[in-house]
């Protein structure tokens, strides 16, 4: 999924969402490379959230940048994260989470160390609507940061 962000020339109808306001040739999975998911997310954010949601493949696209912090974070502390599945997300105990309930792609989680959990497609989401607040960019230093302590 998230070589499918990154990578320019999907099959139609897999591309991702006004792939043009995306510099897809900066996005070589590094910390840097963040940047430019913020400033994607901001020129979707300025078509306003309604007409995003009408779009066929918001969706998917979102779950593709999410995909794409989240192997930013691996590359960057290899020996610090992993992806796990909701189900093991709900077994961890993380509040929200129940084993039970139906699993959804979207809930890409990462594994930091011990039993710290972090959502990429929900730091996404609340870029497109807090704007610059929630900064992906930020995000990405904070958790890395926290990971070395």
């Amino acid at each position: 999924m998230a070589l499918q962000f990154a990578t320019p020339g999907a099959p139609p109808g897999q591309e991702v969402v006004l792939q043009e306001r995306l510099a897809q040739d900066r996005l070589d999975f590094s910390l840097e490379s963040l940047k430019v998911v913020d400033d994607y997310l901001e020129d979707l954010r300025a078509l306003g959230e309604e007409a995003l949601f009408r779009h066929s493949r918001f969706t998917a696209s979102m779950g593709r940048a999410g995909a794409y912090i989240g192997e930013v974070l691996i590359k960057s502390a290899p020996d610090k994260f992993q992806w796990i599945s909701f189900e093991e997300a709900g077994e961890s105990g993380a509040p929200g989470i129940s084993p039970d309930e139906p699993e959804l792609w979207w809930f890409l989680t990462l594994r930091q160390q011990g039993d710290k959990l972090t959502w990429p497609i929900n730091k996404v989401l609340k870029r497109i609507a807090n704007g610059e607040e929630d900064s992906i960019y930020g995000y990405g230093r904070w958790i890395l940061n926290d990971a070395k302590n």
